[in-house]
């Protein structure tokens, strides 16, 4: 497991890094079938394999200390050029009334105003609609979708990501749930973070509201990093574990435009949408900025759906579907991606069959040798998996 990096010891780890560049992974074809309604395959084929030329090491993960001197001058000057850039932030919205307007009034008052918030109401039946059409009449940059039929939030979001597509104007995108808020400075510190550095996604982290006692930050420092490690910080792997830094999610996330056309969620019932979007970025980037600036504020509920055994099932069946756009990164993507298949695996030993136990396998043992998990975890593992398939296994 990695330990939390410093700036005084990035250099040193990763001086020798050979950093692998994400292949592209094939566009899917996704097709509007109704105003309201899209329709996605969930099939995902791998894709092909990276040719290895060195051996893996944690050594040939590289990350790069992000240390910008700017005097005051050339920090307003920069602030000024960024608010030439224009930023889209999709708002999914279902019967959210009693949260909906703490979540607006957070996002309306960044501190960078060159945004609109494509707030798209998947046929509430409360009064999400009617405190949109009241904040909209007070600030136009507030734009309202309403959706016949309520059709999930990964649906909803597609339609603003076609919708921002087929505009042209936006440079950049981020998401926010309509249940949670976030810093004023928010879209300002990522934007900030990510043109700085060249990156084509830049990533924050996020605070419990109530606090949330079971993470904590243990990175000081802001750095940037490449898919490798993205993978890494997606599956809230090695140094991201327990972190607000890791996870999943979008809404800690700002994209190049550019660099996710054409992207979309997949069905949210079937699979965690959030993870396998996100592993299909890390196939067309190359490069991540990341502060720990802690800008985005979660609601957590007790009774939150990712909290229960149909959502652990969810997260597996995305690992797994995700697995061959790990392949495609880089060994090591697929390495952390089998630990993270792992992390799931108790009760659901059903879901594995044996094509992905042999693919799987070698991956889990280098895990280990990784230090990425303990070895009687592995052994654990594959008893109960075994022990599954035997009571399975039809009697003749």
């Amino acid at each position: 497991m990695f330990s939390p990096l410093r700036k005084s010891t990035q250099s040193e780890r990763f001086s020798h890094a050979n950093k692998q560049k994400a292949s592209k992974a094939t566009k899917d074809s996704h097709s509007l079938q109704n105003s309201s309604k899209f329709t996605h395959s969930i099939h995902l084929a791998p894709p092909p394999k990276k040719n290895q030329s060195t051996p893996l090491t944690l050594t040939s993960l590289h990350i790069t200390s992000i240390n910008h001197q700017m005097n005051k001058n050339e920090l307003k000057t920069k602030y000024k050029e960024l608010q030439e850039k224009k930023v889209a932030i999709i708002l999914p919205v279902y019967n959210a009334a009693d949260v909906l307007s703490e979540c607006l009034d957070s996002l309306l008052s960044q501190t960078h105003q060159n945004i609109d918030i494509f707030a798209i109401n998947d046929a509430s039946t409360d009064d999400s609609l009617k405190i949109l059409t009241e904040f909209q009449k007070k600030d136009s940059r507030v734009k309202i979708y309403t959706l016949k039929h309520n059709v999930g939030v990964s649906e909803a979001r597609n339609t603003a990501l076609q919708l921002i597509e087929k505009a042209k104007i936006y440079d950049y995108v981020s998401f926010c749930d309509s249940d949670d808020t976030t810093s004023s400075e928010m879209i300002s510190e990522l934007l900030f973070a990510l043109t700085t550095n060249d990156a084509d996604v830049s990533t924050c982290c996020y605070k419990s509201i109530p606090e949330n006692h079971n993470t904590r930050n243990r990175s000081e420092n802001s750095f940037s990093f490449g898919p490798e490690i993205f993978v890494e910080q997606i599956f809230s792997a090695g140094k991201w574990k327990n972190t607000p830094g890791g996870g999943g999610y979008v809404w800690l996330r700002l994209f190049d435009t550019k660099k996710i056309a054409g992207l979309r969620f997949k069905n949210e019932r079937i699979l965690s949408e959030d993870e396998l979007f996100l592993l299909e970025v890390a196939t067309k980037i190359e490069k991540i900025a990341y502060t720990s600036k802690q800008l985005y504020y979660y609601r957590y509920r007790e009774n939150s759906l990712c909290r229960n055994k149909e959502y652990s099932r969810k997260l597996l069946r995305s690992r797994i579907v995700a697995l061959p756009l790990s392949i495609s990164i880089s060994r090591y993507a697929s390495i952390v991606n089998s630990y993270a298949i792992l992390r799931k695996a108790k009760g659901n030993e059903d879901l594995f069959d044996k094509k992905l136990l042999n693919t799987i396998t070698p991956l889990l043992l280098e895990a280990c040798k990784l230090n990425l998990v303990p070895k009687r975890k592995v052994l654990v593992f594959f008893i109960r998996t075994l022990k599954n398939r035997i009571c399975l296994t039809p009697t003749k």
